[in-house]
């Protein structure tokens, strides 16, 4: 999407620097600027200053500065239009795209994938909470997962027979194609379509921004060998395996405080550590470890514990 320069100028004007980074930090008044604890880097004596005239902010501990936008898009690891977009919608103003009539369809096509995954993920959660899920939730817990971590990372389960979640979500409006190009169904090799992660315990994967992207289903004790032990969500327009880190979202701002995250391999791995008591944990889900990966890390920390 793109805003127009006008618009832009007319957030920068609608946000005041203050309240914004007084969502995140504790600011006290000293003269004419605020100062508090830098939330980018873990120290005792504030560092980070706001300047409420200027409408910028800078930390002389760590050296990051800039305006509202910039410190949504350090703050929550945005790209531009996204921190735009963010900034619009919490001052109430509507932005006027200035995209082609494409890029309006593959926008609205995204939104649908999105609001398919939010939909099937709520679908998934309900399940394994239910009595059709009690098999899978015994098997959790006795992997030795509480409720606590298990709700934070919004697992779930689908059921084995298959044709249930598929009637659900067309009850609220989401049609198969919708439900393909967001990889909740698959296609068989007659050219039916099926529930893709049926009779497996479900772990949503969140975006850096807390919507949810795609899904990785592991399979239940007992079941053929012949089936793979993990699956994931196949390449979508929101879900794309090589640039997600599974827990990003639950880990970020424990990567902050804590100046380093640790990666592990998958998602069992993250839930375990987390539980633990070490929230700065994220996994490449299984994948090597790549470039695209490295660089979303990077928005947050440049050290890294490999586990």
């Amino acid at each position: 999407m793109k805003i127009s320069d006008q618009q832009i100028e007319q957030i920068r004007e609608a946000t005041n620097i203050v309240d914004l980074v007084g969502e995140h930090v504790r600011l006290r008044k000293r003269g004419r600027n605020w100062t508090g604890l830098c939330p980018f880097h873990s120290e005792k004596t504030p560092s980070f200053s706001v300047l409420e005239d200027r409408g910028i902010f800078k930390c002389f501990g760590c050296g990051k500065g800039g305006d509202v936008f910039s410190f949504v898009m350090q703050m929550e690891g945005l790209t531009f239009p996204e921190a735009a977009e963010r900034l619009a919608k919490r001052a109430n103003i509507e932005l006027q795209s200035v995209s082609s009539e494409d890029d309006d369809r593959i926008k609205s096509e995204r939104e649908a994938i999105f609001e398919a995954l939010r939909a099937a993920a709520a679908f998934y959660y309900r399940l394994l909470r239910a009595p059709e899920g009690a098999r899978a939730m015994d098997y959790l817990k006795k992997r030795g997962l509480e409720d606590e971590v298990m709700r934070k990372f919004g697992l779930g389960y689908s059921p084995e027979s298959s044709g249930l979640l598929t009637a659900a979500l067309t009850k609220q409006g989401f049609s198969n194609g919708i439900l393909e190009a967001a990889g909740i169904l698959a296609h068989g090799d007659n050219g039916d379509s099926y529930e893709r992660f049926r009779g497996r315990v479900i772990f949503p994967v969140f975006g850096a921004t807390g919507r949810i992207v795609g899904f990785g289903g592991r399979i239940m004790p007992g079941a053929p060998e012949k089936l793979a032990k993990y699956i994931n969500s196949p390449d979508t327009q929101v879900y794309h395996k090589s640039q997600i880190l599974y827990g990003l979202f639950q880990a970020k701002d424990a990567i902050r405080r804590k100046g380093f995250a640790v990666l592990v391999e998958g998602y069992a791995d993250v839930l375990a550590v987390f539980q633990g008591g070490v929230e700065n944990v994220v996994a490449a889900s299984g994948t090597s470890l790549t470039i695209d990966q490295l660089g979303l890390l990077k928005r947050y920390t440049t050290d890294v514990v490999l586990l």
